[in-house]
């Protein structure tokens, strides 16, 4: 029997003060992979509790490379180029 695996959360980081990060991350997976970033934000969001759930995708050439994938600057206020929402809690 062969399951399918959703999306593995591979870490979670927080930015430092001037906004700057380092994710790492990896996972044994027989077919390829799909990586993107998720960045959890209250940017554009006017209601208490609520905030946007912006996701980026990694590139296929940074799979599996010796070097870093920098992702330079991302502005919060336009969506992700993967997928954009809102939630409340």
């Amino acid at each position: 029997m062969f399951l399918v695996d959703p999306d593995d959360l591979l870490n979670t980081v927080h930015s430092d003060r001037s906004g700057g990060y380092r994710v790492t991350g990896s996972e044994s997976e027989v077919t390829s992979i799909k990586p993107y970033l998720r960045v959890n934000h209250t940017c554009g969001v006017n209601a208490d509790r609520c905030y946007r759930i912006s996701d980026y995708t990694i590139p296929a050439e940074a799979i599996d490379s010796a070097n870093f994938f920098e992702m330079k600057k991302i502005s919060l206020n336009v969506k992700g180029d993967r997928n954009d929402k809102k939630t409340c809690k």
